[in-house]
């Protein structure tokens, strides 16, 4: 496991993933299954480019496609985010509407690749008891999105 919370896929973003000291021990494990799930962190408004996060995606991919072939590698559109009672907005300055741009993208990348797409999104729309914050979720949202993401991989 190489996840790490807060963290960014685009290099022009506040703390990108390529920059962490792991980062070349995800390559260098060779894992037959990678599953990439970045871009609510990008969705800050401060962060948010389009064009960079396409293009980074699209390498950012590219090189565990290079290891697991496309059939490895699963990205996960990230979940809604969601404005709380009592506020006006989603917190962390992520903007929902980014995150939508993001999975639309994700899907546009992952199709043009023919990587495996996990859509989060959509099944946790309709859930926003699982992220009382709005973007984090609870112990019942990391059980059902790990269900989730489970029974969407090919491990066979």
């Amino acid at each position: 496991n190489y996840g790490l919370s807060g963290r960014t896929l685009m290099d022009s973003a506040d703390v990108p993933y390529t920059k962490e000291e792991m980062y070349p021990e995800t390559l260098a494990c060779e894992a037959d299954v990678y599953i990439v799930m970045l871009g609510t962190n990008d969705a800050k408004y401060f962060n948010w480019n389009a064009e960079n996060y396409e293009s980074d995606l699209t390498d950012f991919l590219q090189k565990y496609i290079e290891i697991a072939g496309a059939d490895g590698v699963y990205v996960i559109q990230p979940l809604k985010c969601f404005v709380v009672e009592g506020k006006t907005e989603v917190g962390h300055a992520i903007k929902n509407e980014n995150v939508i741009e993001a999975c639309e993208i994700i899907a546009r990348v992952a199709q043009k690749l023919q990587v495996n797409v996990i859509d989060l999104y959509t099944f946790a729309e309709d859930h926003p008891e699982w992220l009382p914050d709005g973007i984090h979720p609870n112990a019942e949202g990391n059980r059902e999105i790990a269900n989730y993401i489970y029974s969407h991989l090919d491990l066979s």
